[in-house]
């Protein structure tokens, strides 16, 4: 049975979350509409999570919940009470710079995926000088106004009106849009790139789109966007593909090129109408060796 949930994609920007013995691990809380909230500690399973990483946390919801009941998010990374810590380089403190919430409900015996929140780190560190920036929030040891930094976070919930499409483009073909989150191992680009397999339910038809990465290299705990229009596609339905497989190109051996992949988001556009085929943040989704080549991703 399909299970209500939210899914909370949380990246930490240049100062990592590390547990430590005298401060909690963190910890996020639901806030609905008159009912319990809905609590996990924790969520980081005691780990690390390093700079420039995004994690993905599941919060089971109640079978009967409406995207209307569901209201805030306010996560959490308190420190021990009953210890107080005097050494400077004991305190972990750990910046947030990306948070994105998606509610995946049951309607009429349909999984519908609602976007809920999408925000970053936008704020200047230094005025007049937009390419530095401020994490979201900065989650220290003691002290802040809990608005820009602190020990607690709490944001509001809502649908996100989803606009009108923009106007349909001069071309007739699918264009595709994938995000490759990279994980603790890098792809060198060059001679290893990706390679990306679309296939249909209704067909033997096959989409290869080769080096969707344009041979660049892949550095670690990094994001890139790579957008391509996919020739002869002005026919295709979209909601007839059935999978997509991402292949590495790299070769066997002891100087074989491994790459970790900790995000992939997968967008097609075809006049002027968008369709997630992949959303998925692991720690790794998958890790692309001399015998695991390639990763075969179904459609939502």
């Amino acid at each position: 049975m399909v299970q209500n949930k939210l899914e909370i994609d949380i990246t930490t920007g240049s100062d990592n979350l590390e547990p430590k013995s005298t401060q909690h691990n963190a910890e996020l809380r639901v806030i609905l509409k008159n009912r319990p909230d809905v609590a996990k500690q924790n969520i980081n399973d005691s780990k690390e999570w390093p700079n420039r990483s995004t994690r993905r946390i599941i919060i089971n919801l109640p079978a009967d919940v409406t995207e209307a009941g569901i209201k805030a998010l306010h996560l959490y990374r308190k420190r021990d009470a009953l210890q107080y810590v005097w050494q400077l380089g004991e305190k972990d403190n750990w910046n947030v710079d990306r948070i994105r919430v998606a509610a995946v409900l049951l309607k009429n015996g349909v999984s519908k995926r609602i976007p809920m929140l999408e925000t970053g780190a936008t704020r200047p560190r230094i005025p007049g000088n937009n390419s530095l920036t401020k994490p979201l929030f900065r989650f220290v040891y003691e002290g802040g106004d809990n608005i820009t930094e602190g020990q607690s976070f709490k944001l509001l919930l809502e649908p996100i009106a989803q606009g009108r499409m923009p106007a349909p483009s001069a071309t007739k073909n699918t264009i595709i849009k994938v995000t490759l989150g990279t994980g603790g191992d890098d792809m060198r680009g060059g001679g290893d790139n990706v390679n990306l397999t679309v296939r249909f339910k209704s067909s033997t038809r096959v989409l290869t789109i080769n080096n969707i990465n344009q041979t660049k290299r892949l550095n670690n705990f990094t994001e890139e966007v790579f957008s391509k229009e996919i020739p002869n596609t002005s026919d295709i339905d979209l909601n007839d593909i059935k999978e997509v497989e991402l292949r590495h190109t790299g070769a066997g051996g002891i100087a074989a090129d491994n790459w970790h992949v900790d995000k992939i988001y997968i967008v097609v556009n075809r006049d002027g109408i968008n369709k997630v085929l992949v959303d998925k943040v692991g720690a790794p989704i998958h890790q692309f060796t001399g015998d695991a080549r390639s990763k075969m991703l179904l459609v939502q």
